[in-house]
């Protein structure tokens, strides 16, 4: 019914469009970095004008938490499921 050609995977399934996982991390990682980084401007910058923090900046910081918890459950998901489709084309791959 089905072709075994609609079933193959490319072999190449480390990279994600041209860039390897590690690079993807690193990319990832000076990316949370600008976001703290941002962020600790903003207050160090409230700090030295003697301002108080007002609502806005507290959801700034809320939102920082948030996503970060977002980030991890998406990243831990993504391992999990990465293991099943592994898996899934070893089983695949392995029936042929």
């Amino acid at each position: 019914m089905f072709s075994k050609q609609l079933y193959c995977l490319p072999s190449n399934l480390d990279l994600i469009m041209g860039i390897s996982y590690k690079g993807v991390q690193v990319i990832v990682g000076v990316l949370i970095a600008f976001d703290y980084l941002a962020v600790g401007l903003r207050l160090w910058a409230r700090k030295i004008k003697s301002k108080p923090l007002q609502i806005h900046d507290y959801l700034i910081i809320v939102g920082l938490v948030w996503i970060r918890i977002v980030t991890i459950v998406k990243a831990s998901i993504s391992i999990d499921l990465g293991t099943v489709f592994h898996n899934l084309l070893v089983h695949l791959r392995g029936s042929w």
